[in-house]
């Protein structure tokens, strides 16, 4: 019987994932180039807002932008599910439970429809 033989080393994997989603200034864009956004730059002395992780700043223009208002790059996908009808997208309909109570001849016509 032979012996599997195990070599001593040691391999490292990268799997840093890019967290870092590009962000860009809309009207820096209408003007015709690109400018990246970033943090807020506050003026020496000036406290920081409580809200300083909610806002971009623009590096060429100085325009201050919320995040939720943000052009961000897209990423790519490996498939996207497309359709040219806009009432294709949502096929089932969802009820809010706030029916009245059905009658008997509701119930009736109910128990034949299922005959």
């Amino acid at each position: 019987m032979s012996k599997i033989k195990r070599k001593q080393t040691v391999g490292i994997i990268d799997d840093v994932i890019d967290n870092t989603e590009l962000a860009y200034c809309l009207g820096c864009l209408k003007q015709g180039f690109v400018s990246l956004l970033g943090e807020r730059i506050y003026l020496p002395g000036e406290p920081v807002a409580s809200d300083h992780d909610q806002w971009k700043q623009c590096r060429e223009c100085g325009q201050l932008i919320p995040i939720y208002e943000v052009y961000r790059e897209g990423k790519l996908q490996d498939f996207v599910e497309t359709t040219s009808n806009p009432f294709d997208i949502g096929k089932s309909i969802v009820g809010l439970n706030n029916k009245g109570k059905k009658n008997k001849y509701q119930k009736m016509r109910e128990k034949l429809q299922e005959i």
